[in-house]
């Protein structure tokens, strides 16, 4: 893929670690004091990782997956220890979340390495592509890890697109402050 290079992965890579070990030392043990369900310690309800890997994934492609990927596998080995569920739990992330970059790319016949948001010759928006790729990879997400986890509750694959999907929405309303204070700050500059 043009333009992407190993400093591209290396920089995917690390703010994939780091939204998941933002998400494991700082959000999921804040969960934990104010959640009581039984399954605090396997589903957020903001899981913002989500929605940084949704960001690489259209931005970038697939060949973003081979970074966000290893980051899932180096953080799952960290708290999960060595075990089929690490490997397992990092695979299913990707797959998930190559389900809609898949499709989109067949659909608007791109090549599967394509990164969806720079494709002008469809009209979508940015919201409604990273939308409609977290509610896809999320539902996707959600059947998987509740099989891996045995369906405990029926319920339980809603609990990980609700927060999958709250943690993208998290993560594109930050984006958008972001993208806003630097045009803020871009038009004073120019006047």
């Amino acid at each position: 893929m043009a333009g992407f290079s190993s400093k591209t992965s290396v920089y995917a890579f690390s703010i994939t670690l780091a939204a998941l070990l933002l998400q494991s030392f700082v959000i999921s043990p804040l969960e934990e004091n104010f959640r009581t369900d039984q399954y605090v310690s396997i589903v957020s309800f903001v899981y913002i990782s989500h929605g940084v890997k949704l960001l690489l994934a259209l931005t970038l492609g697939l060949a973003a997956f081979p970074a966000i990927f290893l980051a899932a596998l180096i953080n799952a080995l960290l708290f999960w220890g060595v075990s089929i569920t690490s490997f397992t739990g990092a695979l299913i992330g990707i797959v998930s979340l190559g389900i809609p970059l898949i499709l989109h790319n067949a659909s608007v016949k791109k090549d599967l390495w394509h990164p969806p948001i720079f494709n002008n010759e469809v009209d979508f928006s940015a919201l409604w592509l990273y939308l409609s790729f977290s509610l896809i990879a999320s539902f996707a997400n959600g059947l998987l890890h509740s099989a891996l986890y045995g369906f405990h509750n029926d319920a339980l694959p809603f609990y990980f697109i609700l927060g999958d999907n709250i943690g993208a929405l998290v993560v594109f309303l930050l984006i958008m402050m972001i993208r806003r204070i630097i045009l803020l700050k871009t038009i004073r500059e120019l006047r």
